[in-house]
């Protein structure tokens, strides 16, 4: 009796794993057939290069390492580097880097890579 009930047990449990294991190779359902693609609308933002930044800093901040910019405080990290408030918290703004005030007056870094391939001068 023992023996039979083992067996019943470990028929259950292999059945249930094979149901598991096999239910992975079930045909995908339809794919969300809603989803599109989007462009940017063409906006017209400002930028400035690093340096330019340091020189609006020199000519208009108490000292050269801290200043505001479009009302937000930028701090002195480096040389080479301001931290800058945005939207998202605290980021780097890094030398080669372009600084980007948005749409609503936000500023955020940009790679200046991603930068050209995003916009063009007008």
């Amino acid at each position: 009796m023992l023996t039979l009930v083992i067996f019943f047990c470990l028929y259950i449990i292999m059945s249930n794993k094979y149901t598991i294991e096999t239910s992975r190779f079930l045909p995908d359902r339809p794919r969300n057939t809603h989803m599109g693609r989007f462009r940017k609308k063409p906006v017209t933002i400002e930028a400035i290069t690093f340096d330019e930044l340091v020189a609006y800093g020199k000519e208009n901040g108490v000292n050269d390492m801290s200043f505001n910019y479009k009302g937000q405080a930028l701090t002195y990290e480096n040389d080479d580097c301001y931290l800058v408030p945005t939207l998202e918290g605290m980021m780097r703004f890094n030398r080669g880097d372009m600084l980007i005030t948005g749409v609503k007056g936000e500023i955020y870094p940009c790679k200046r890579d991603i930068f050209d391939m995003t916009y063009e001068r007008q």
